[in-house]
């Protein structure tokens, strides 16, 4: 009987263990940003946002700053896109006490 040499047996080393510890993380970080990129809610807190409603900011803001004139022709508009011919006029009398020869208030008259 002749002898066999006897069969080497192939040593992977750190080198495979780095390889696939490597790959494992490139894997679970792909993973990761694609859950990151994919979620519904991109911006912060964005399921716990109310409508904002413009016509309250305007009112809160004129209250405070009452001869702001480009606050009350904003507010006049956003009324006069409600149908609130009312405050509409309400409010075209307070633009024309803090600035009756506005232009502004000469161009909302002419676009209502």
């Amino acid at each position: 009987m002749s002898k066999q040499p006897a069969k080497k047996s192939k040593n992977k080393g750190p080198f495979f263990l780095i390889l696939s510890l490597l790959i494992v993380i490139l894997f679970l970080l792909v993973s990761f940003n694609l859950n990151t990129f994919l979620k519904e809610d991109r911006i912060l807190g964005a399921s716990e946002i109310q409508p904002f409603d413009e016509v309250s900011f305007w009112k809160d803001f004129v209250s405070v700053n009452e001869n702001y004139l480009d606050g009350w022709v904003e507010l006049a508009k956003l009324e006069a896109k409600a149908g609130k011919t009312k405050e509409v006029r309400e409010i075209l009398t307070k633009i024309e006490e803090i600035d009756p020869n506005s232009q502004k208030l000469l161009d909302l008259k002419n676009s209502l």
